[in-house]
């Protein structure tokens, strides 16, 4: 159970616009005059002499059906958000960066081709048919529509405007480790389980430093030893995967699939530093808790809550290997710990950084009650 959830990022992708009507009164003046400029340029490069008469006749019907042909296009990207599995595990990146996998280019690359289809055919078969003009000018006037008029807005990442930048966007990313698998410990060696670390507080950013590392030659030099091994898991813990790590002067390397990989040189550094700190402050194992939980007590199985289940029969924290109960959960998510050398911060904060264990907190008197998980 988590003490509350956090929205890092929320993505509104551009191409929503389109079903909301209020948004329509700015899409639709500019749908009128991008339609109206792509029409009159393409009239006048055909030299077409009635070019007023041909604007008056079509450029609303030209305007309504490119209008409908986005319409269409934002429901086939809007299909990206829903579902599940592997094909969502890359789709879902249609709506805040596009660029982000081949998948992800293709599909607004689809949707874009079928918008422009629509616009094509839409303005061959239902506008210039009846128009006194060669056949081969509609033809082209329509495919002038199709390609200038076409949404390539689809393919702006809408990180952008929800507080992103450029060099934030990743490129191509591997999606070595899935949005499913968030539940991130780690182990200083190969790793045993025994007593590991959960960094559920950066999951993200590591998973973003491996998602992004650059496939590399096999290294010879690199020793057999990692100097970490990272476990991510899925919500439940049912799944696992694991990633070795080794850090050589000022680069990070892992191995996933007999393959080599060299993490981006842009999130090394804060990884290693944040390693560093957990390292440093496990090390002291000086902490104190403010205030000290001197009532909190374990659980009395006597008491049942209206679901007729006892009072800490809820997980306050949980590992790959353990669930935790504490009945004062007042107490646990507003405590704050005291490391020597920094500043005050949330125990359960403290928790998810690795910085301090449940046990090392059973071990300084704290009343938690220990399952073992199934």
């Amino acid at each position: 159970m988590q003490k509350d959830i956090k929205l890092y990022n929320v993505m509104f992708p551009i191409w929503f616009l389109i079903v909301f009507p209020i948004a329509w009164i700015i899409i639709l003046p500019v749908n009128f005059i991008i339609d109206s400029l792509v029409l009159l340029i393409s009239a006048r490069v055909l030299k077409l002499t009635d070019m007023k008469d041909i604007y008056k006749k079509s450029i609303l019907k030209i305007w309504m059906i490119g209008f409908g042909a986005d319409f269409v296009g934002a429901g086939i990207l809007f299909l990206s958000t829903t579902g599940s599995g592997v094909w969502y595990e890359y789709l879902n990146a249609v709506s805040w960066n596009p660029f982000d996998n081949w998948y992800a280019i293709l599909f607004v690359t689809f949707a874009t081709a079928v918008t422009g289809i629509l616009i094509y055919f839409g303005n061959l078969k239902l506008v210039f048919q009846g128009m006194d003009m060669e056949q081969r000018n509609k033809k082209l006037l329509a495919l002038a529509l199709a390609v200038f008029t076409a949404p390539y807005v689809f393919f702006y990442p809408s990180a952008l405007i929800n507080g992103g930048s450029w060099d934030q966007l990743d490129f191509l990313t591997n999606h070595f480790v899935k949005s499913s698998e968030f539940r991130l410990e780690a182990e200083q060696g190969t790793g045993s389980l025994q007593n590991p670390m959960l960094l559920y507080y950066y999951q993200r950013e590591i998973k973003d430093a491996i998602n992004t590392a650059e496939k590399i030659s096999n290294d010879s030099a690199m020793n057999s030893q990692p100097d970490y091994t990272f476990y991510f898991y899925n919500r439940d813990y049912t799944e696992r995967k694991e990633i070795p790590l080794w850090l050589e002067n000022e680069e990070g390397y892992f191995r996933y699939q007999n393959n080599w990989y060299m993490l981006n040189q842009q999130k090394f550094p804060s990884m290693k530093e944040m390693l560093e700190v957990i390292q440093e402050t496990k090390g002291e194992k000086q902490f104190k808790l403010v205030p000290e939980p001197e009532t909190a007590k374990a659980g009395d199985p006597t008491n049942v809550d209206k679901e007729g289940k006892r009072e800490d029969a809820y997980p306050i924290f949980e590992t790959s290997r353990s669930l935790y109960y504490f009945s004062d959960k007042e107490y646990f998510y507003t405590a704050v710990i005291q490391f020597e050398g920094m500043e005050q911060m949330e125990l359960y904060e403290a928790l998810e950084k690795g910085l301090v264990s449940p046990r090392e907190l059973i071990d300084d008197g704290m009343a938690l009650t220990e399952e073992a998980r199934n």
